[in-house]
C-alpha cells in the first residue's frame, strides 16, 4: 500500500518529465523542418535606406537557401523601439526576426524604460553587415571640413541645429559624441526616421546631420548636401577620397554603423544554429561584398556568441558615453 502511494505522489512529476520530453520533440522535429512556411525579418526603419537595404538583402538570400519567403516588415518608429518589442514578445519559433541595428543597442543604453530588454528577450544569431555614418551639412553652412564646422559652431553657440532619426538613435548618439569631444552647443532635432532628418538638413531647415554614407551619397551627388568627413576610424572603401573625422580635427571620434540578426529569447538552438550556417554561408559568398558594396555595405559577419558579446561591449560603451554628457534618455 506505501508503494501504491508512493507512485501516486511521484505521478505528477512523471507527467512534467513526459511533458518535457515530449516538448522537446516536439521542437526538434519542428526545427529539424524548419522553415515550412514564409518567414517575418523586422527592420525598424522606412523603406529605402542602408538598414532596409541590408534587410532585403538578408532576406532575398535567406529565402533562396531555405527555399521559403522572407519577408520585411517596416516598422520604423521610437528609434527602433517598434520593431525590437515586435520581436521580443513574438513566439520564438524563428518565423519572426529582427534586424538589430546600432540605433537598437544605443537605444537600449541609453533608455530604461523599454519594454523589452536586450539581452534577457532577444537571442543573438548574427552580425551582419556594416557602414559608417557621415558628417553632412546643408550646402548653406559655409563649411568645408570638420574644423571649420567645429569653428563656426563655437562662434554661435545654441544656434546651430543637427538632427537625428530619434531621440538615443545612431545619429543623436553620434552628434552628441561630436558635440562632447568638440565642445560644442548643437541643439538636436530629432525626427521619427533617418529619411525624415536627411530630408531636413537637405532642405535646409537643419544645419548638420549624421547619416549613414549610403544614405548620404545621392543627396550629395545632387548637391542637396556637402559630405564633410566619415565617422569610423578609418576610411571607407565606398568613398575613400572622404576623410575621417578622426583626421580632420576631432582625434580619437570613431562611430559606425552595423546590422545582426536576432530572434526572440527561447528560440530552439536548432533553429538558431541553422540561420546562423546560413547567414556565414550568405556573406562569405565570392559575390556577397560585390553586391553588397552596390548597396553602401559590407559584409561583417559574426557568430551568435562573439555578436552577442560586441553587442553587450557596445551597449556599455553607449551607457558611459550617456553618463558622461548627463543624457536623459527616459
Amino acid at each position: 500500500m506505501m508503494h501504491s502511494k508512493a507512485r501516486w505522489r511521484r505521478a505528477p512529476e512523471l507527467v512534467s518529465a513526459l511533458a518535457a520530453a515530449f516538448s522537446t520533440v516536439v521542437t526538434t522535429a519542428a526545427a529539424q523542418n524548419y522553415p515550412v512556411k514564409p518567414v517575418r525579418l523586422i527592420v525598424g526603419f522606412v523603406p529605402g535606406g542602408s538598414t532596409d537595404l541590408a534587410g532585403r538583402f538578408m532576406a532575398q538570400k535567406l529565402g533562396e537557401l531555405f527555399g521559403q519567403q522572407v519577408i520585411v516588415e517596416n516598422r520604423p518608429g521610437a528609434g527602433t523601439a517598434l520593431a525590437n518589442e515586435r520581436v521580443a514578445i513574438a513566439a520564438p519559433d524563428g518565423y519572426t526576426l529582427l534586424l538589430m541595428t546600432a540605433s537598437g543597442a544605443g537605444l537600449s543604453a541609453a533608455r530604461s524604460d523599454l519594454p523589452y530588454h536586450i539581452e534577457r528577450d532577444f537571442v543573438p544569431i548574427a552580425r551582419g553587415t556594416a557602414t559608417t555614418y557621415v558628417v553632412m551639412v546643408h550646402p548653406s553652412v559655409p563649411v568645408r571640413g570638420v574644423k571649420d564646422l567645429i569653428a563656426l559652431a563655437r562662434s554661435r553657440p545654441g544656434k546651430m541645429s543637427y538632427a537625428s532619426e530619434g531621440v538615443a538613435a545612431s545619429a543623436h548618439i553620434s552628434g552628441e559624441l561630436f558635440k562632447s569631444m568638440a565642445k560644442l552647443d548643437l541643439l538636436h532635432v530629432p525626427y521619427k526616421g533617418g529619411t525624415e532628418s536627411s530630408t531636413a538638413v537637405a532642405s535646409g531647415h537643419v544645419d548638420v546631420g549624421f547619416p549613414s554614407l549610403t544614405a548620404s551619397l545621392s543627396m550629395a551627388d545632387a548637391g542637396k548636401v556637402r559630405l564633410l568627413a566619415v565617422t569610423s576610424a578609418k576610411r571607407s572603401a565606398l568613398k575613400p577620397d572622404l576623410p575621417t573625422v578622426s583626421e580632420s580635427g576631432l582625434a580619437g571620434y570613431d562611430r559606425a554603423s552595423w546590422n545582426g540578426l536576432m530572434g526572440p529569447a527561447a528560440m530552439p538552438k536548432e533553429i538558431v544554429t541553422q540561420l546562423q550556417a546560413a547567414m556565414e554561408k550568405i556573406l562569405h559568398h565570392p559575390q556577397a561584398r560585390e553586391q553588397l558594396m552596390k548597396i553602401g555595405l559590407e559584409p561583417n559577419y559574426l557568430p551568435g556568441e562573439p555578436f552577442g558579446a560586441y553587442l553587450r561591449n557596445e551597449v556599455a560603451q553607449i551607457s558611459r558615453l550617456m553618463k558622461a554628457i548627463a543624457f536623459k534618455g527616459n
